[in-house]
């Protein structure tokens, strides 16, 4: 309860979703020691990351987002079989959940990664992936 004190009383709520959106970037840019780090709240406190945690912590996500996608395709009349394309342009669709709940919608569609950001220094690992796929 300290430190949800301590977040309230010094107004550290904009400064803990930007060390988790860093944490985040961090495990999807494959850091080697990805974490959300907390020190604004107590030196050296951390929550170190994984991409199992990850995936795990977003599991309820996933199916959401499946659940969308299937909504979207029914409410545009159409199948997984007639989507040829997806393009994931950054943000949250880095995240590596989307593009392997994306696979496995449209299983034959040609998957693609654009940036909005052209001078972004880092990139997933789902990106990396994806690029060393088509590469092939």
């Amino acid at each position: 309860m300290a430190r949800l004190a301590s977040v309230l009383e010094h107004e550290l709520g904009h400064e803990l979703a930007f060390a988790v959106e860093r944490g985040k970037i961090a495990v999807n840019s494959g850091s080697k020691d990805p974490a959300i780090k907390l020190d604004v709240l107590e030196a050296g406190l951390a929550v170190q990351l994984s991409d199992a945690l990850v995936a795990d912590s977003l599991n309820d996500h996933t199916s959401r987002l499946e659940t969308g996608v299937q909504e979207a395709l029914r409410l545009a009349d159409l199948t997984a079989e007639q989507i040829d394309r997806v393009v994931y342009v950054g943000g949250s669709s880095l995240m590596a959940i989307v593009p392997e709940t994306m696979r496995r919608v449209f299983p034959d569609a040609e998957h693609s990664f654009a940036s909005v950001l052209p001078q972004w220094p880092k990139v997933s690992r789902s990106w990396q992936r994806e690029r060393a796929c088509n590469r092939r």
